[in-house]
């Protein structure tokens, strides 16, 4: 496989999981979750999720390639999203985990990544008059959003690196000063990744491929390479947490996940973004190893089709056969 091949997989995955958001929409104006994603499993719309929906859609209708391209229906329910994401973000700029974090600003740096690549498909992809109350609504939700991070803290070690990495995005997008000096704060107390490459929360199955994406974030953002030897460090090590069966090793985690069965999806985009970057052809072999996992037991795809749309160089990216090493 190739990197268009890995494109093409995404491709058609955001292509379904646009079905299930137009599906499960509420569409109705009378209702106060208009323009929200309603989970399945869930009674409520939990704004974050339907956020996420949004990074699904938005690629599609700026791709040549997809189904929904420039389709005027899809842009309204885009639209619709916006508004309603509009309507819920509280006046201090934050947003609600409804299950439990309100007015949370590590869950708004969250939502802030996604809120950024899609505003950056749309400034690199899109037509400057036609599309122009799309982008002018991201726009003001990033610089709220900004606002509501600024004024929040975090709750555990990984929300560091989310806020520090949002905060940098919005910076170099709306260019508000203070964005740049809170991230600076946040970035000065040193990263907590040890010499086996290990953060502190020791959460392989979540939160370390958290603090790696955030590090990459980073990196992009400020232009500062040696946030990828971090990055490299704990890769190195997840190769040695990869189980025959897949799953990854997690019972010395101090989080939610010690002892659970998880699996190394949320490592895919770092490890193709780190082989682009650094040329290596192990770390694209664990992208490939891991995609082919997530496809052959039919999980969930991670949400990665801006990625390749914002950095097409990772279509030119050649894979082994998948193989993970065995031996240390």
């Amino acid at each position: 496989m190739d990197g268009l091949e890995h494109y093409r997989a995404f491709l058609l995955a955001a292509q379904t999981q646009a079905g299930f958001a137009m599906r499960n929409q509420i569409t109705d104006p009378r209702s106060p979750d208009c323009g929200g994603i309603q989970q399945p499993s869930q009674r409520y719309v939990e704004p974050l999720a339907t956020l996420t929906q949004l990074e699904w859609l938005m690629p599609l209708y700026y791709n040549p390639d997809a189904r929904g391209y420039g389709s005027g229906e899809l842009y309204r329910r885009i639209i619709l999203i916006v508004d309603y994401l509009l309507r819920t973000q509280r006046p201090d700029g934050t947003f609600d985990l409804r299950t439990t974090n309100f007015f949370s600003a590590p869950d708004t740096a969250f939502g802030m990544r996604h809120l950024v690549r899609c505003y950056r498909i749309g400034e690199s992809c899109g037509s400057e008059d036609a599309d122009r109350e799309l982008k002018e609504k991201l726009r003001e939700l990033i610089r709220k959003s900004g606002f509501g991070i600024v004024g929040g803290g975090f709750h555990t070690p990984n929300h560091r690196w989310v806020i520090a990495s949002a905060l940098s995005m919005a910076y170099n997008t709306v260019k508000e000063q203070s964005f740049l000096e809170w991230a600076q704060r946040y970035l000065a107390e040193g990263i907590d990744c040890d010499e086996d490459g290990d953060f502190t929360e020791r959460s392989a199955g979540i939160y370390n491929a958290t603090n790696d994406e955030s590090l990459i974030i980073l990196s992009e953002e400020t232009g500062d390479q040696s946030y990828l030897e971090y990055v490299k460090r704990n890769l190195d090590m997840t190769l040695r947490f990869m189980e025959p069966d897949g799953s990854i090793f997690s019972a010395h985690s101090r989080r939610q996940d010690r002892g659970a069965r998880s699996y190394p999806d949320p490592y895919y985009l770092s490890y193709l973004k780190m082989a682009s970057q650094l040329r290596s052809s192990l770390y694209a072999g664990a992208a490939q190893a891991i995609l082919k996992g997530i496809r052959e037991a039919g999980r969930d795809m991670p949400v990665c089709l801006s990625a390749f749309m914002l950095h097409p160089e990772l279509k030119a990216l050649r894979f082994d056969d998948g193989v993970l090493p065995e031996r240390y």
